[in-house]
């Protein structure tokens, strides 16, 4: 299922935008192999918890996608937020240092301003994968590991007491053990050493392909080099560098196509 096409919607995601995008695809006779609960689905980052508002029978949720034939997925970021990110910060588990104001928030889109988990320490680390272990027994297939690749500097301060250079690209194979860790867990290989689970990660490292699989990030929904031109040399560039799993948005994911809309400004190559 990892092979077929795999659809998502961004921010105004609910069981109901799930169910039309799974039935969507069906009568339209695309193969589909999984849809993905992008951010904002949950309670908070780090919370592993599905939004009541957008989501109050997550479970109903789960088994229809799953009678249609489809893995359903969910976004993941090394951010927390609320109550998860309370509970981390009282055991020092929050990475702090990297802006001079001192608050320790990286992430700044409209959707939230949240700090970064500090899987350096090894309490931390066994925390977060738990939290996605409970996840996994609820039905979920696989996570879209997004961020980890940016937001911090030469000023953060890790637990692990080694300096940011030292760190920086390091934390994005914590982050994806983390989630690998927690998915062999749950679903451990068969026989013939298959897992039945997907991991898509936009960031990574030297080791990140054991756990992962990527994508080309946000890509530009453009004919050319900005847009199918960008998604093949990140995927040509991957290739290279040894991570043999890649993909990226068809159409992209943001500019054009979505800024004219559902016509696309009947542009044939946008539709």
């Amino acid at each position: 299922w990892m092979w077929r096409p795999m659809i998502w919607q961004d921010e105004d995601t609910s069981s109901e935008s799930v169910l039309a995008l799974v039935e969507g695809m069906s009568s339209r006779d695309i193969p589909l192999g999984a849809v993905w609960l992008d951010n904002p689905w949950d309670a908070g980052r780090a919370s592993f918890e599905f939004s009541a508002e957008r989501f109050p029978d997550p479970a109903a949720l789960i088994d229809a996608v799953h009678a249609a034939g489809v893995k359903l997925m969910v976004w993941l970021s090394p951010y927390v937020g609320g109550a998860a990110e309370a509970y981390a910060r009282e055991r020092g588990w929050v990475v702090s240092g990297t802006r001079e104001d001192g608050n320790d928030a990286t992430y700044f889109p409209s959707r939230g301003i949240d700090p970064a988990l500090d899987f350096t320490h090894p309490e931390a680390f066994a925390w977060w994968r738990d939290g996605l272990r409970g996840l996994i027994a609820r039905g979920i297939d696989g996570v879209k590991l997004d961020r980890c690749e940016e937001d911090l500097f030469d000023t953060s301060v890790w637990a692990n007491g080694l300096p940011n250079r030292a760190n920086h690209n390091p934390y994005c194979v914590l982050y994806q053990r983390a989630a690998g860790e927690a998915f062999a867990a749950e679903r451990p290989a068969n026989a013939e050493g298959v897992s039945d689970y997907a991991l898509l990660a936009r960031g990574g490292w030297t080791g990140s392909a054991r756990y992962t699989g990527h994508w080309a990030a946000d890509n530009l929904s453009l004919p050319g080099l900005l847009g199918l031109g960008q998604a093949l040399n990140s995927l040509l560039s991957l290739s290279a560098s040894g991570f043999p799993w890649s993909g990226a948005d068809i159409g992209g994911y943001v500019g054009l196509r979505q800024d004219m809309g559902g016509t696309a400004a009947g542009n044939p190559l946008l539709l």
